[in-house]
């Protein structure tokens, strides 16, 4: 566009930009793009400061959007809510709650995004109480009709805590269907805190929902085996292949980069 045309990049190009490097998790790249939104001008526009934060965030480094996020002349609910997911999938619960009570301070109005991505926070970083309050304030203070994804959050960081009676209480009490990756995060809980039992009710319910899905049948399988059940294990096993499922494999997609920005 710029080399063929000789097209200038404008607020929307940097955003779509910076939104394909938080996909690709390019630390590299969002260095690049905010070197260029600050040389073009395009830097004072709120939602290029907002992508700046979110695309730092989804590459690992936090430190960076914070900056930015300091650096604004004014903020929007998007930027609260970008800060606060990136304190959340960085592993930084409290950070995340700090900045979600300085919200409130300033005024600004919580809404149903914001309260996922706290929820999101406190499960990463086992936060459970926090999480809970959190939780109840939404439902009964806000009024805010909790989500099958709010849901999912507060029974995954239940299960991670091991209070799991109370994640299996929760989903029997959600009133409209329960997701796929409610009974997944229930089901990894249970995994964790070695309940077969509970492992088994909810590998059947993922696999009612989401047969295509072989991670319930890897994590049942893994669960036979913490307890001596090979033979059981062994079936899954032979099931996963008959069935043309296949365990995918695990990789890292985070550009390493260093995080100088001079």
């Amino acid at each position: 566009m710029r080399k063929d045309y000789n097209l200038k990049l404008d607020a929307v190009t940097i955003v779509n930009l910076l939104i394909a490097c938080s996909e690709l998790a390019s630390l590299e790249l969002s260095k690049q793009f905010h070197a260029d939104s600050l040389k073009s001008g395009l830097f004072r526009y709120q939602p290029v400061q907002n992508s700046l934060v979110a695309a730092y965030g989804k590459c690992g480094y936090v430190e960076l959007g914070r900056r930015v996020f300091d650096e604004m002349f004014s903020r929007d609910m998007v930027s609260w809510n970008a800060m606060i997911s990136s304190y959340g999938i960085n592993g930084k619960g409290e950070a995340a709650l700090a900045l979600f009570h300085d919200m409130e301070k300033c005024g600004e109005v919580s809404d149903s995004v914001t309260y996922l991505n706290v929820l999101t926070a406190c499960s990463h970083s086992g936060l459970v109480d926090d999480g809970l309050i959190i939780f109840e304030r939404m439902v009964k203070e806000k009024k805010i009709d909790p989500r099958g994804e709010h849901c999912g959050c507060v029974v995954d960081m239940l299960a991670r805590a091991g209070r799991l009676a109370d994640a299996k209480k929760l989903v029997s009490s959600m009133s409209e269907e329960v997701s796929p990756n409610v009974w997944k995060a229930l089901l990894a809980g249970s995994h964790l805190h070695s309940d077969v039992k509970l492992v088994e009710a909810a590998a059947e319910k993922v696999f009612q929902m989401d047969s295509n899905d072989s991670g319930h049948v890897v994590l049942l399988s893994n669960a036979y085996a913490l307890v001596g059940k090979f033979g059981e294990v062994e079936t899954l096993r032979s099931n996963l292949g008959k069935m043309g499922l296949v365990k995918n494999t695990g990789f890292s997609f985070v550009d390493s980069m260093p995080c100088d920005m001079g």
